[in-house]
């Protein structure tokens, strides 16, 4: 998974433009949710993960919660969805991650561990990974330029 966001020339990253954002929610909202593409099993995976992000979840968890080996969980995912359930689950906390530090005052290590992670060290890692900034860095942007976030896609939308 590539991050959304543009870099500038001096490597530091850009806002998203519209139509990344556009890109970036279409994406995600279409890519796992796409019920008639998905086998159910990928399905009720994905479902079990967004209902329940503060779960410590593990591939032998959640393959015996949809009755496959973990290795045929992974499979499927990766040839339906390009990833591993796991980088799935990031991708989810990270989405919600990024939609709470922009609705909510509540601190980053609240926040981390609200979706799932104990350490908020990793959650800022995955986060920066994904987004492109740490979590302190997006919520003082997306204040300072008065931007909401996408309730799709976590992304950071600028005010008009």
């Amino acid at each position: 998974m590539s991050s959304t966001l543009s870099r500038a020339s001096s490597g530091t990253p850009a806002a998203p433009s519209l139509n990344q954002h556009n890109k970036t929610q279409l994406l995600s909202e279409s890519a796992p949710y796409e019920a008639a593409r998905l086998r159910s099993e990928v399905r009720d995976a994905l479902t079990r993960m967004q209902g329940d992000l503060s779960h410590q979840w593990t591939m032998a968890d959640l393959s015996a919660q949809v009755h496959l080996s973990p290795s045929r969980l992974r499979s499927l995912f990766v040839s339906q969805l390009g990833a591993t359930p796991i980088a799935w689950l990031t991708r989810l906390r990270v989405q919600e991650m990024a939609r709470l530090l922009l609705e909510s005052h509540e601190t980053v290590r609240a926040i981390a561990h609200r979706v799932g992670w104990a350490n908020q060290a990793h959650a800022a890692q995955q986060f920066r990974k994904l987004v492109g900034r740490s979590p302190s860095a997006y919520r003082a942007e997306a204040r300072r330029q008065g931007a909401a976030v996408c309730p799709g896609c976590g992304q950071v939308i600028e005010a008009p």
